[in-house]
C-alpha cells in the first residue's frame, strides 16, 4: 500500500466519541410495547428494528403483506395511519397524508380467520379505517399464533383503489391475501 493510499484510508475513518458520564443511567425506548421481547432483528441499514414479543395470549406471529401489483390497494386497519412526506413544491414543504401506509410500516391490519372447512372464526373489533398501500410497498402486521394453528388460515381482504372509482362503494370485487398456518411447527 502506498503512503498516500494509507493516509486517505486513515482520514476516512471516523472517530466515535462516547460520553461515559452516567452511561448506565441513560435509556432509550426501542419498541412500542412494554412486553418483554424474545427475539430481535435489525435491518441491514440499521434503520428498522423487528422483534418478537409475548402478549397475554402468547407469541404473536409477524407477517408481511407486499403489494406486488402495479396498483395501489386499500385495506382495512384498526387505525388511521398518517404519513409525513415532502411536497413537490419548490422549495419542498412538509405535508401530512392521511390513510396511506409507508413501506415497511408496522400496522394493525384487519384480518379474518378460517377453519380448515372454510368456516369463519369470530374475531375482530368495531372501529376500522381504510388505508392505502402503494404499489411495491409492504406492511408488517401481527396475528396471534392460535389464529394460524390447527389447520387454520387467515386472510386480509383488500380492493384495488381503481375498483372503488369504477364500481362505487360496496360493489367493487373483494380480493383476499391468504396466510396458512400448516407450516408452523407445533411447540411441545
Amino acid at each position: 500500500m502506498k503512503k498516500a493510499d494509507k493516509k486517505d484510508s486513515d482520514s476516512a475513518k471516523k472517530i466515535i466519541a462516547i460520553d461515559w458520564d452516567n452511561l448506565t443511567e441513560r435509556k432509550s425506548r426501542l419498541t412500542l410495547h412494554t412486553s418483554p421481547a424474545s427475539d430481535w432483528a435489525l435491518s441491514k441499514d440499521g434503520e428498522k428494528l423487528f422483534y418478537l414479543t409475548r402478549f397475554e395470549k402468547g407469541n404473536d406471529i409477524w407477517l408481511r403483506l407486499h403489494n406486488n401489483s402495479c396498483w395501489e390497494i386499500e385495506l382495512t386497519a384498526y387505525s388511521m395511519y398518517i404519513t409525513k412526506t415532502m411536497s413537490n413544491d419548490d422549495p419542498p414543504k412538509p405535508k401530512i397524508i392521511f390513510g396511506v401506509l409507508q413501506d415497511n410500516t408496522q400496522a394493525g391490519i384487519f384480518y379474518a380467520i378460517e377453519e380448515n372447512d372454510r368456516r369463519q372464526v369470530p374475531f375482530g373489533g368495531d372501529s376500522f379505517s381504510m388505508n392505502a398501500l402503494p404499489s411495491g410497498s409492504s406492511v408488517l402486521f401481527s396475528v396471534l399464533k392460535e389464529h394460524l394453528s390447527k389447520g387454520r388460515s387467515i386472510y386480509v381482504p383488500y380492493t384495488y383503489a381503481w375498483e372503488k372509482k369504477n364500481f362505487g362503494d360496496s360493489k367493487e370485487p373483494l380480493h383476499r391475501s391468504f396466510f396458512w398456518g400448516y407450516r408452523l411447527k407445533d411447540e411441545k
